[in-house]
């Protein structure tokens, strides 16, 4: 992509095969970050039952618009490794904010599986070491929509979803690849498999399998599609 295609979106798009209707699905850095959010809500919601959430945000005293990625790194392990330690389990989203005098902030949103586990703020704020931090506790369902746009909003005017050419426009959690089905085909699965099973299985968007060997794969579900690819479109912002 061209630097002048940077204030582009792209989207494939698919046309039904039955009805001629079209829909638009994002790509590049835009659907990386919508399918980390989809993810993540799909991990909570099968693995939370009670699920707690924190909003942290961690500003920069200097006027930085870059800063080593080491001192975000070591706070997030800080976090993860005292509720880890304390028995609870923590996942996250987290995003760039570019502020109108050129610095950055970053907000990440930690979703806990148990009450009274998050370290405390001065305790983090300490371990981040570059400016302050702040904690709130939004009351944000845990859904696809709610969170990329509480999310979403923080990362600058002009740099909605990453298309700004910044390789680390937000981070998250790493969870299994099989929560980025629909929750259609989620429950579709669960009819014959426990979560504990589908949990290590792989996928691609219509077929499931678990892998047998160094090559062979099993494939278990394929999800039939109505849709086909038509190709791509660019929009602006």
């Amino acid at each position: 992509m061209s630097s002048a295609d940077r204030s582009l979106t792209r989207f494939s798009r698919f046309r039904n095969k039955v009805t001629g209707e079209t829909i638009d699905i994002l790509q590049g850095r835009a659907a990386h970050f919508k399918n980390a959010c989809h993810k993540l809500s799909m991990y909570v919601r099968y693995n939370f039952k009670n699920p707690y959430i924190y909003h942290l945000t961690l500003t920069v005293a200097e006027n930085l618009s870059s800063i080593d990625m080491a001192h975000y790194n070591r706070t997030l392990t800080y976090i993860r490794t005292k509720i880890n330690r304390a028995g609870g389990s923590v996942k996250y989203i987290g995003v760039k904010e570019w502020q109108d005098r050129g610095a950055i902030h970053f907000h990440i949103l930690f979703i806990v599986d148990k009450p009274y586990l998050f370290p405390d703020v001065n305790d983090i704020a300490v371990v981040w070491s570059l400016g302050f931090a702040k904690v709130t506790y939004p009351k944000v369902r845990m859904s696809l929509e709610k969170i990329m746009g509480y999310m979403g909003k923080y990362m600058g005017k002009g740099f909605e979803y990453g298309e700004n050419g910044e390789r680390k426009a937000f981070t998250a959690s790493q969870i299994k690849g099989i929560y980025k089905l629909s929750e259609k085909k989620m429950v579709k699965l669960l009819k014959y498999y426990t979560l504990e099973f589908i949990q290590d299985l792989k996928c691609s968007y219509r077929r499931v399998w678990r892998q047998v060997g160094w090559r062979r794969r099993e494939y278990l579900v394929e999800f039939q599609s109505d849709w086909e690819f038509v190709g791509v479109e660019y929009v602006p912002f």
